[in-house]
């Protein structure tokens, strides 16, 4: 009986000395994590400063190829005739007129002899009737007047009426010989004309289809003309775009041939219609081009500059982005002097500055010193900064 007092005894104090040891361990414990957190709440010195308002320039990025303003094809205006000389190649510069080529005119020379000597024979024709008129018109006007006098006969007088009419018609028909075979000769000069191929735009040739000896036909071009003296930029812009452009809007191009050049365009053509897929609209930039040194298919970078605005911004130091994402952020001060992420939408880049389309607000506090030590939640220790 007393062996059991004493294992109740022992169990007890057993017992008791577990649960001192255990409260003494939760409140080491309890001690441990006061410090810890203690070393954990420690603030971090920061620079932040107060996001404001800039005015931002609104710009809308166009690629695309330059192209001609006119792309003309030059055809042949008579058929079945050789090539005779050439005298402009791929890549040459030519202006409005500027001749091309010449076609072998042997033919028509000919046909040109023939129908000027035509016209020699004919004006000397013409000179002989009108002598004769001439001289026929006196007889008849004194023979009409004996006639009067009863000194001639009617026959003498119809005689020669009718000898001074016939050299009339004939004078007549001779006059009009003169002017079929003067239209005849500037027909065949015009045809000839069409012998001698020449530009009817100022540009660069972008292509000969011909060869000295060869037989030109008008259902072949000859060659192709770039009009360059103007040129264009094709590209597409977003849809949400749309409402802030319109024709006449100033636009800088850039082009890789010339490296740190700027040149000046306009805004010429919006699309009407937005491409279901791609939820863009092609607009067409116009530039000029006097010194003709943008080539057709030259790579083209346009920005069209579509005016300022106020916006909230941050410093590039300040902003981040969630790793293999597009998101950017930033870290808001709190109340309670943490930092809080933020994520956030930016626009345009000026400098330094970074257009905030959302996420931010005006006069919120804002990290510019964002060290790998900052997590969301951190305890700050905020030296406000002015960026103005």
């Amino acid at each position: 009986m007393r062996g059991k007092k004493v294992a109740v005894i022992l169990v007890v104090l057993i017992f008791v000395a577990s649960f001192a040891g255990l409260i003494a361990f939760r409140a080491y414990e309890k001690s441990l994590s006061k410090r810890v957190v203690a070393q954990e709440e420690k603030a971090i010195p920061v620079e932040a400063f107060r996001v404001s308002t800039f005015s931002f320039k609104t710009v809308i990025g166009v690629t695309g190829t330059v192209m001609p303003l006119e792309d003309v094809d030059v055809f042949s205006r008579v058929s079945g005739i050789k090539v005779l000389r050439i005298y402009k190649d791929e890549g040459d510069m030519v202006k409005s007129g500027e001749l091309l080529a010449e076609l072998d005119t042997e033919m028509i020379d000919a046909q040109l002899d023939q129908a000027k000597a035509a016209r020699a024979s004919t004006l000397a024709a013409i000179k002989q009737a009108e002598i004769q008129v001439s001289t026929l018109r006196k007889d008849y006007e004194r023979i009409k007047k004996l006639y009067e006098d009863n000194v001639v006969p009617k026959q003498q007088l119809d005689q020669i009426e009718g000898q001074y009419l016939a050299a009339k018609a004939g004078l007549e028909m001779a006059r009009k010989r003169l002017e079929e075979v003067e239209a005849k000769i500037r027909q065949l000069e015009i045809s000839k004309s069409y012998h001698r191929i020449s530009s009817p735009v100022s540009g660069i040739v972008s292509q000969r289809r011909i060869e000295v000896g060869e037989i030109v036909s008008p259902s072949n071009p000859i060659f192709k003309i770039n009009n360059i003296s103007e040129v264009k930029v094709r590209g597409s812009i977003p849809e949400t775009y749309i409402p802030l452009v319109k024709p006449g809007m100033k636009a800088t191009i850039l082009v890789d041939a010339y490296p740190g050049r700027e040149f000046s365009g306009s805004l010429k053509i919006i699309s009407p219609a937005v491409d279901p897929k791609t939820r863009t609209t092609e607009v067409e930039i116009r530039i000029e081009n006097p010194e003709m040194l943008l080539k057709p298919g030259m790579f083209a970078r346009a920005v069209i500059d579509v005016g300022e605005r106020k916006a909230p911004f941050v410093l590039q130091q300040a902003l981040r982005r969630f790793e293999g994402t597009g998101t950017h952020y930033v870290y808001v001060v709190d109340e309670n002097k943490r930092a809080r992420i933020r994520e956030i939408k930016i626009g345009e880049r000026k400098g330094e500055r970074v257009e905030v389309k959302e996420g931010l607000l005006e006069g919120e506090l804002v990290v510019l010193t964002v060290t790998s030590a900052i997590r969301d939640g951190s305890l700050l220790n905020v030296k406000e900064v002015n960026i103005q």
